[in-house]
C-alpha cells in the first residue's frame, strides 16, 4: 500500500492479509452508523442462511451496534492443537496473563469471517490494525497472518474491553460455515 496515503506509510510494508483491514476502514466510512459489514473469506466459506436477517431484527434491541459475530472453525481443531494457530499466537508470548489451558482449548475463529454494525466493525477493523502496529509479528516474527492478530483479541477479552460484545457462533450453526481449509 505505498500509495495509498498522501505522505507514504512510515510502518513500512504490510503483508496483504493485514492490510485488507485498512480497505475496509476506507469502506465503512462510505457507510451509514445503520449499516453492517461482512468481512468474508470467499474460498472456504458457505452461508447456512441471509447472514443480515438476524441482525434486522437484533437492530430494535439495546447495544445491537456493539455485537461482533465471529465464526469458529472444525470444532475438533483448538488453539492449541493446531501448529499454525498456536504459532500465530506465539507472537504474543511475552503477554501470559491472557494464556491458559482454557485459552489453547478454545476454537479457531476465521479471521476471514466477521460481520458487526458499521460502528462494531470500526472497532474491530482498529483494534486489528492497531495490534498489528503494536506487535508487529508481521515483521519481528515473520508471522504475515491476521488470524493471529484475530485470535489474541478474542482470546484476550480485548474486544470487550473496547465495549464489543463478541458472539463466537460456532462451525455450523451460525448463518457463516467455515470451513477452515
Amino acid at each position: 500500500l505505498d500509495d495509498w496515503y498522501v505522505r507514504g506509510d512510515a510502518r513500512g510494508p504490510r503483508p496483504l492479509a493485514i492490510s485488507r483491514y485498512e480497505h475496509y476502514e476506507t469502506w465503512l466510512r462510505m457507510y451509514s452508523a445503520e449499516s453492517y459489514f461482512l468481512d468474508l473469506d470467499t474460498r472456504d466459506t458457505f452461508f447456512q442462511a441471509d447472514p443480515f436477517l438476524p441482525l434486522a431484527a437484533r437492530r430494535r434491541t439495546a447495544g445491537h451496534a456493539r455485537d461482533l459475530y465471529v465464526f469458529e472453525e472444525d470444532g475438533l481443531k483448538t488453539v492449541g492443537n493446531c501448529k499454525w494457530n498456536r504459532g500465530w499466537l506465539g507472537c504474543f508470548g511475552a503477554s501470559k496473563a491472557w494464556q491458559s489451558d482454557a485459552t489453547w482449548a478454545q476454537p479457531v475463529r476465521c479471521s476471514g469471517s466477521t460481520l458487526g454494525s458499521r460502528d462494531a466493525m470500526f472497532k474491530y477493523v482498529d483494534a486489528m490494525l492497531k495490534a498489528a502496529d503494536d506487535w508487529m509479528c508481521h515483521r519481528t516474527k515473520g508471522i504475515p497472518s491476521d488470524q493471529g492478530y484475530h485470535n489474541f483479541l478474542i482470546l484476550s477479552g480485548a474486544h470487550e474491553r473496547n465495549g464489543l460484545n463478541v458472539v463466537s457462533e460456532p462451525r455450523g450453526t451460525g448463518v457463516v460455515h467455515t470451513i477452515g481449509a
